[in-house]
């Protein structure tokens, strides 16, 4: 089976996900949203094409941020793993001196006001993308930017804090 097909029938469909797709540089998507970058003088410049298709296990797909926030439903409702396997996965691994790493499989995570928070972000040429989730709260936030190196964790970290007060 090819990893795509692995990802439609395990990841995208139970989670709903109906736009997201493999990124070809190539092909019309439909509501393609340009991608640009930042120039140190402020500046806007497109951003430059790029053939992602040699990573798309850890990137190389385009989609949307309501397929970002099904994928957040999904989580929190244990459609991909049980919540136990959630927990283990959201636990911070630690180096061999026993200091907390701060990450765990796949997620960031932290603690804020007595709530685990668990954090992904990731950019490439023309995105930047954030998903926040406080399990605890059922609450998640899901960000994506067509601006590269957008600070869209911050963002998405001050979108759940005023949610959660």
């Amino acid at each position: 089976m090819k990893f795509t097909d692995f990802l439609r029938h395990n990841v995208f469909e139970p989670a709903g996900m109906d736009n997201i797709r493999v990124d070809d540089v190539f092909e019309i998507i439909a509501n393609r949203a340009q991608g640009y970058q930042k120039l140190k003088n402020g500046e806007l410049r497109n951003s430059g094409l790029a053939d992602t298709s040699y990573k798309i296990p850890g990137g190389g797909l385009a989609s949307t941020v309501v397929d970002l926030a099904k994928f957040a439903v999904a989580v929190e409702n244990d459609v991909f793993v049980k919540k136990q396997t959630l927990e283990r996965m959201s636990t911070p691994e630690k180096t061999r001196d026993g200091h907390s790493t701060g990450y765990g499989l796949g997620w960031g995570i932290a603690e804020k006001n007595g709530l685990k928070i668990l954090v992904h972000t990731g950019g490439q040429q023309r995105v930047s993308t954030a998903l926040y989730l406080v399990p605890e709260r059922g609450v998640a936030v899901a960000i994506m930017s067509n601006l590269e190196e957008a600070d869209v964790g911050a963002l998405a970290q001050k979108i759940a804090d005023a949610v959660l007060q």
